[in-house]
């Protein structure tokens, strides 16, 4: 017997805790584009999920495995080279709110990050030790607190 998309979407319900997972028209659209695209009529995805841990993340990936339903992953949103392309029956994975600095070791130069972290984040956390993270993507200038949940 064939599953359906509200049964895995009572699935990932129950799995989760309140709230992570959104199927409102406007999160859905809103999650089905980046920042560079700011026009046109994406495809919306069947919901989003807003993980805060790895167990969520845990949760999804099983269950998008099992319900043979593909995941998206996205982070603040703020790429601009198609990052998520939602192009049919799909989760996203939001990932901004895993946004820790979980460690900096200045002696070899490693910064332990959650994937919600943007770059200017990051070189503002190892400004103060000297320190840069290189890449200068097109999400770097971008401040945090213009990036929505």
């Amino acid at each position: 017997m064939a599953t359906t998309h509200a049964e895995f979407l009572d699935a990932l319900s129950a799995a989760l805790p309140d709230g992570a997972l959104e199927t409102s028209r406007v999160v859905l659209r809103e999650n089905s584009r980046v920042f560079g695209q700011l026009s046109g009529n994406p495809v919306e995805s069947l919901g989003v999920v807003f993980a805060s841990s790895v167990a969520d993340v845990q949760h999804v990936l099983r269950l998008a495995t099992e319900y043979k339903v593909p995941v998206i992953s996205r982070g603040a949103g703020t790429g601009v080279s198609g990052g998520v392309h939602v192009l049919g029956d799909a989760i996203v994975l939001n990932l901004s709110r895993m946004n820790r600095i979980l460690e900096i070791r200045p002696e070899d130069e490693v910064a332990v990050v959650e994937p919600g972290v943007i770059n200017h984040q990051l070189n503002e956390a190892v400004a103060e030790l000297g320190l840069m993270y290189a890449p200068d993507t097109a999400s770097y200038k971008i401040p945090v607190n213009t990036v929505s949940d």
